[in-house]
């Protein structure tokens, strides 16, 4: 097994050869964005964690239904060892696709800008929320040694 490879998901490439993969990703239409979502798919290692970011309150119904979408896309022999979910920024770009999908009025515009907008997400993650994902690592390092 290879012991350390630090990568975007575009650059990580073939992962099988690693006994413990931690991936990160962002949450999009209620599930792992389109590039995280081809990496579950195909992840068969034996310690999987995962670090999700997203607009909504990370302990939000939305939020646990996101991560268990996601977690559904592993195969079905592979479940994550642990997971981690904060709220993270949504790009000026991102807003403004939204907006163009759902025209000014719309139900969904309304639950997107309030998440999006109003909720403060621009301002994640911040240090509280890395100092949690910190915590999360460690946790998860610790329980790898004990094994």
């Amino acid at each position: 097994m290879k012991s350390f490879q630090l990568s975007s998901i575009e650059e990580a490439g073939d992962l099988s050869a690693y006994d413990c993969v931690f991936l990160g990703f962002w949450i999009e239409g209620g599930t792992a964005c389109e590039e995280a979502a081809n990496v579950l798919r195909h992840l068969t290692n034996r310690h999987i964690f995962l670090f999700v970011t997203l607009a909504a309150d990370p302990e939000s119904a939305h939020a646990i239904a996101s991560m268990q979408n996601a977690k559904n896309l592993l195969p079905s022999d592979s479940f994550p060892k642990g997971t981690f979910l904060c709220r993270g920024a949504v790009s000026k770009e991102t807003v403004r696709k939204m907006f163009e999908k759902y025209p000014f009025g719309n139900t969904e515009t309304r639950i997107l800008s309030e998440c999006c907008l109003l909720s403060g997400s621009a301002r994640h993650p911040n240090d509280e929320d890395l100092a949690k994902v910190e915590t999360f690592a460690g946790v998860m390092y610790q329980h790898l040694k004990d094994q």
